[in-house]
């Protein structure tokens, strides 16, 4: 769906990464990868924006309760990547 918007290719890697990181987050995490919960998944854009959505059955997180991944004590945990590079990239 990124093909039409003529992206350079670093920014369609960028949001290819960050839309994986995000529907694995959504199995894994908001539906504990219950097969028989769907991932919701909405793409909007126009010339100025690109909208991605994605939604779980899950009961959601707070963002501010998050490890942060850059810590020294975290460095080589082997979770909270994800959302750390979606708000970098994004």
């Amino acid at each position: 769906f990124l093909k039409p918007l003529n992206l350079t290719e670093g920014l369609s890697f960028d949001i290819r990464l960050c839309l994986e990181e995000a529907l694995i987050n959504a199995m894994k995490y908001g539906n504990r990868l219950r097969k028989d919960l769907k991932v919701r998944l909405g793409v909007e854009y126009d010339d100025d924006e690109i909208r991605l959505t994605v939604e779980d059955r899950g009961e959601g997180f707070d963002l501010t309760n998050l490890a942060d991944c850059t810590d020294k004590e975290n460095i080589l945990r082997n979770r909270g990547r994800g959302v750390y590079l979606i708000h970098q990239l994004m």
